[in-house]
């Protein structure tokens, strides 16, 4: 507050809010972190999902493709034995 006849602002008055709001602000900083950790474990949890998912696609379009080429593979086998007849 300002005092009327030295026009000097009393900074006693308003240190207690500075303390609060300092306080407030520490606090904050401290819970974001927190916050943040959380958030990054459940973006990590949705994360290893999706890959396990995706990986299990993959896993089984090889072994769909591992077959392909082997019965492929096969064929001309069975074609080369009869050409040699």
């Amino acid at each position: 507050m300002t005092n009327v006849k030295t026009g000097l602002v009393n900074e006693t008055a308003e240190l207690p809010i500075h303390k609060v709001h300092v306080n407030i602000m520490m606090d904050c900083a401290n819970n974001i972190e927190h916050q943040f950790e959380a958030v990054l474990k459940n973006h990590e949890k949705d994360f290893m999902a999706a890959y396990r998912g995706h990986m299990t696609k993959v896993k089984k379009e090889l072994t769909h493709l591992k077959k392909k080429a082997e019965d492929a593979a096969g064929k001309l086998s069975n074609d080369d034995n009869i050409t040699k007849l």
